[in-house]
């Protein structure tokens, strides 16, 4: 009993000697891996599929711990390898064929195609997966422990109304992402470009491998895996995105989410993150960044200068509290959801000449009232009207 509990230990501590070892194999000698491993015997595709599947439960580990750089939690390790599995589906009979229609050496197979891909996406993942966590570590602007209320509730909403939206996307769990982290943002996407980059390298493996092993011709593999890549994965994603749109949108969770959202959590909080989206909503169609909306017991509150007085200055209060009007009653602004807190908007907009009007606009003033652009509108109203915004610049 002990002999064999023994040897289980030494199989088991081998395990990531032999990954690591064919991983450096794969990288430093793809020739000679491509001769020792493709259809080199009756399980070589089971040995490469347990590869493939140890190394993904290795970074998806990995992620999963890395996971608040990127501000969520609750992904699925077997949604992924599905999504991975579909990818991987996709891209062996389009190179299959390509190497089929080579006047190879030897007749490539099926299951060789599917060996030398399973190897080399293994590989091609770590190093994707490294610049990922390396790029959310190096942006991440800190602790960040609140839960994304709004977030978070729409894909429960979501979830929850649609088996196949559960199905797709799992019960995923959004923390709170500061408007500071905004660069962080910018660099991740950026991120995710580059594994059409990082990619080459490994079709150079996969073209060495696939030469060494059927004597197909390297620059065809080369170029053929690169542009099968990028195929696959635009189309893949395209496809997923549009399907999780489609899906959302027969959810009808428009209102729900934050009926449920008001229901479950602390009001001042929640407003707090709504004030905060509505911010970051104005500054992007203004192009003046800042805190400008403040929250008080009552009311959100927002203040507005005018280099103007009298009638100039008339005019143009009406002209903003009319878009702003708009803006609050527009169910897809971020400001709308105010509504579901009953929370009005007071604007204070004085006059160069030290006069103040102080409206309030509420729920009252919605019903009936037909929707306009919110960026057409108020930023034209700044284009021409000039108004200052004293608070919170940044």
């Amino acid at each position: 009993m002990l002999a064999e509990g023994s040897r289980l230990t030494k199989v088991l501590l081998n395990v990531p000697r032999r990954i690591l070892g064919a991983i450096l194999d794969i990288l430093t000698k793809p020739s000679a891996f491509a001769l020792a491993r493709i259809e080199s015997s009756p399980a070589s595709t089971r040995r490469a599929l347990v590869f493939y599947v140890n190394v993904f439960g290795v970074l998806f580990i990995a992620t999963a711990v890395t996971s608040h750089f990127y501000y969520y939690s609750g992904a699925s390790e077997v949604r992924q390898i599905a999504l991975l599995a579909v990818q991987v589906g996709l891209a062996i009979p389009v190179l299959w064929l390509l190497n089929r229609l080579q006047a190879a050496a030897k007749r490539p197979t099926m299951p060789g195609i599917l060996q030398g891909v399973l190897y080399i996406d293994a590989v091609f993942l770590i190093f994707v997966t490294a610049v990922g966590i390396a790029l959310g570590f190096f942006t991440y602007p800190g602790k960040v422990d609140e839960i994304d209320i709004i977030a978070t509730e729409w894909e429960r909403c979501l979830a929850s109304k649609s088996f196949m939206y559960w199905l797709v996307r799992g019960e995923l769990e959004f923390l709170y992402e500061p408007p500071e982290a905004e660069h962080a943002r910018t660099l991740r996407q950026w991120g995710e470009l580059a594994q059409f980059v990082i990619i080459i390298p490994f079709a150079h493996l996969f073209a060495r491998m696939m030469k060494a092993r059927y004597g197909a011709n390297y620059w065809l593999n080369l170029i053929g895996a690169v542009v099968t890549f990028a195929f696959v994965v635009i189309s893949t994603t395209f496809a997923l995105e549009e399907y999780q749109f489609h899906l959302a949108r027969k959810a009808d969770c428009a209102t729900d989410f934050m009926r449920a959202s008001v229901a479950k959590h602390n009001r001042e909080r929640l407003a707090a993150q709504v004030i905060k989206r509505a911010n970051t909503e104005f500054g992007a169609v203004t192009n003046k960044k800042g805190d400008y909306m403040r929250f008080d017991d009552s009311a959100i509150v927002l203040t507005v200068n005018y280099p103007l007085a009298g009638e100039a200055f008339d005019n143009a209060a009406s002209g903003f509290q009319s878009v702003m009007t708009d803006w609050y009653c527009n169910p897809d602004t971020e400001l709308a959801k105010l509504r579901f807190l009953e929370l009005p908007l007071r604007l204070t907009m004085t006059s160069s000449d030290g006069r103040a009007l102080q409206p309030v606009i509420d729920d009252k003033l919605c019903y009936d009232r037909p929707h306009f652009s919110l960026g057409s509108s108020l930023g034209a109203h700044f284009k021409s009207a000039k108004p200052v915004l004293p608070n919170g610049l940044r």
